[in-house]
Order: structure tokens, then C-alpha cells, then sequence
């Protein structure tokens, strides 16, 4: 039987959330409480039916177990009800992706989530994986939190650069045709030698080596991946300095990746945001001018650290004249080591998580190539 909850800690539960792979059938009561969770709006009324179908990953819920289950305010629980819904991601076979945590208001505050992401852990350990990371907005405290509480750590910050297409409405595109050309294509021939620039480059450095490859999910370049990229034509250059190889760390460079994937409902008319721009400050502005089809800050930037290598006072003020100003608030990038140095946490008590199934690995790392 279970603690009741104390004095001291007023919603602890004193029932067991019970964790187990979504179901088609889950859908209507998970957006009962994820559908409004922005000032009235939230993505997983768009991604639900692909995530659940997804084979990179393992959507959870939680539910009420037990058969005296109550809300915070004490009214009973049905059983087998979704009351929180979050998704593991493999990126690759090493790295692991949280996102989409949410919570049913009526059991907020009974640490419902604590538990949950405890569950999350087990899978993603299930899984093999070195490492696991998530990414939270820089004021939301109640993400910090959690994620300290299991031993995730602050990463890094990213900021956006461009037009806010939250609160701004994407610029027609304008007649200014002053971009210095078209960038060049980078081919199988040259990425040995582009590998070598890039892994050196103090921007991907102080952002930790971990680019866009899918929206809003970061993850390890590595030599292996930017050839791919490569192979699949992804990687563009500006100027094109590939004929001079000897002489191309001379001159100011720019190099920007494609991403793989993008989050479903991007405009499909307008440029998508790079999965990495690095390089010079001058010459990454033009790379994404010549991208932008004329619109000033499409495609929006997604850059490491509040003061980027790549932006001095000067490149700031030259970015923000052209359309490509930085945006007020950073988005945080928690991670957690899985090893034998940093074992699962364990719930403060083991009675009050339920494991439906075992965990086992059962999502295979997303490729281009299907």
C-alpha cells in the first residue's frame, strides 16, 4: 500500500500512475488537455496521428491506476484515462529525444510529471542510448525543475534570428536582387575536405557540435552525417571557393546544411530554416539572402549561444537591417548522460509507478533513406 500524502507536501498523490504506449483510442482525452496549452493553441492536434505511427519513437500516456484515483480537487479518476502524454525520439542509435511532456490540469501539481519522466528514462535506457536531451523554453521553471530533478543539465541556448512568424506576418518578397549570386553545391568530391573546416568551426563548437537535422530536435553532427548530407546534395557554400582548396581558409566562408525533416506543417512556398549555418558573419548573411527569395528573415536562423561566434556587434546590426533581427527570448537545451556514472533515477516512491509493459527497444533510429 502507498504513503498517504503528507502535510507537508500538499497534492502528492496517493495513487499510482500507470505508464503505457499510447493508443489510437487515447486521442480524444489527450487533447482535452494538450490542444490549448499556448495562449489557446499547441502542436499535438498536428503531429498526434504521425507520432503515434512514427516508428522512431514511443509515445507514452499515463493514467490513473488504482481504483480511488482523484483529481487535485478530489473528484475520481476514470481508469485507463490519459492524464499525461510525452514522446521518446531515437534520433540516432546514441541520442534520445524527449518532447511533447503535457499534463491533464486536473492532476497538475500531484507530481504526475516527476514520475512520468522517470518512465520516459526507462524506455530511453531500454533503448541503449548514450545521452538525452530536451529542449524547454528559458522561463519555463517547471521544465528546469523536472529536469534537474532526474540529472539533466543546462546545455546551451539557442536563439532565433529573422521574422517571428508567431506575431509577424511573413514578407511578400521584395524587389531587392542584391545577393551576390547563387551559392555553390557542395559534392562528394568535396567533403572530406569541408568536414575538416566545419568540426573546427568555433560556432558549431560553443553550440556543442549539434545542429537541426529535424525541427526542434538537436542532435551530433558527425563526419558520417555531413557526407550524407552531402550525397544528398543539402550542403550549399558561399563564395564558392571549393576550386582553390588550398586557399578557400583565406577568404570568408559560409556553410549552411539542409535539414532532413521538418516539423509537418511548415509553408511548403517558403525556404526552410537550415539545420546549421556557420562560418563568417558577412558571408552567412548573403548564403541566407540568396535563400530567403527576396522575403527579409525567411528563412528564420537558429543560432548557438545568447553571443554567437559567428555575430559580432557590427554583423548584429548589418543582420538585423536586413531583415534577420535576433529574437528576445532563447530556447534552453537540457541534457542527461546514460551510463554507468549517471544510473536511472528512481521514483521517491516505487509504488506509485506502474510499468504496463516492460521497456524494451522497440524504435529504430529515422533515416533519409527510409
Amino acid at each position: 500500500m502507498s504513503e498517504p500524502a503528507r502535510p507537508d507536501r500538499p497534492g502528492r498523490r496517493s495513487w499510482p500512475i500507470r505508464v503505457r504506449r499510447a493508443r489510437a483510442d487515447d486521442k480524444q482525452a489527450v487533447l482535452s488537455f494538450a490542444s490549448r496549452t499556448w495562449d489557446d493553441s499547441d502542436y499535438i492536434p498536428q503531429v498526434w496521428d504521425r507520432w503515434l505511427a512514427a516508428a522512431d519513437g514511443v509515445l507514452l500516456v499515463a493514467t490513473a491506476g488504482g481504483t480511488e484515483a482523484t483529481a487535485a480537487d478530489g473528484a475520481p479518476l476514470p481508469a485507463d484515462q490519459a492524464i499525461a502524454v510525452a514522446r521518446l525520439v531515437m534520433l540516432s542509435r546514441d541520442e534520445a529525444w524527449l518532447e511533447g511532456i503535457r499534463v491533464d490540469p486536473r492532476v497538475r501539481g500531484m507530481n504526475v510529471a516527476t514520475d512520468f519522466q522517470v518512465a520516459e528514462l526507462r524506455w530511453a535506457a531500454a533503448h541503449g542510448v548514450e545521452v538525452v536531451r530536451y529542449a524547454t523554453g528559458q522561463d519555463n521553471e517547471g521544465s528546469h525543475r523536472l529536469g534537474a530533478r532526474h540529472g539533466f543539465s543546462l546545455l546551451g541556448e539557442w536563439r532565433w534570428y529573422g521574422v517571428d512568424d508567431e506575431d509577424e506576418a511573413i514578407p511578400p518578397p521584395s524587389d531587392d536582387s542584391s545577393t551576390s549570386g547563387s551559392p555553390a553545391i557542395l559534392t562528394d568530391a568535396d567533403a572530406d575536405g569541408w568536414w575538416s573546416r566545419v568540426a573546427a568551426d568555433e560556432a558549431l563548437r560553443r553550440g556543442h557540435g549539434l545542429y537541426e537535422r529535424r525541427a526542434w530536435a538537436l542532435q551530433e553532427l558527425t563526419g558520417e552525417r555531413f557526407r550524407g548530407h552531402v550525397s544528398r546534395g543539402q550542403v550549399t557554400v558561399w563564395p564558392d571557393a571549393r576550386a582553390d582548396t588550398a586557399g578557400v581558409d583565406a577568404v570568408p566562408w559560409a556553410l549552411a546544411i539542409d535539414r532532413d525533416e521538418g516539423w509537418g506543417d511548415e509553408d511548403p512556398s517558403l525556404p526552410a530554416s537550415p539545420a546549421l549555418l556557420i562560418g563568417d558573419s558577412h558571408a552567412a548573411l548573403e548564403l541566407i539572402r540568396m535563400a530567403s527569395g527576396g522575403r527579409p528573415g525567411v528563412p528564420r536562423v537558429r543560432l548557438p549561444d545568447v553571443d554567437p561566434p559567428i555575430l559580432d556587434t557590427a554583423a548584429v546590426s548589418a543582420w538585423t537591417a536586413a531583415g534577420w533581427k535576433p529574437r528576445d527570448r532563447t530556447l534552453h537545451i537540457l541534457t542527461r548522460p546514460l551510463d554507468t556514472a549517471h544510473p536511472l533515477p528512481q521514483p521517491e516512491d516505487a509504488a506509485l509507478l506502474e510499468m504496463a509493459e516492460e521497456p524494451r527497444p522497440i524504435a529504430r533510429p529515422w533515416s533519409p533513406r527510409g
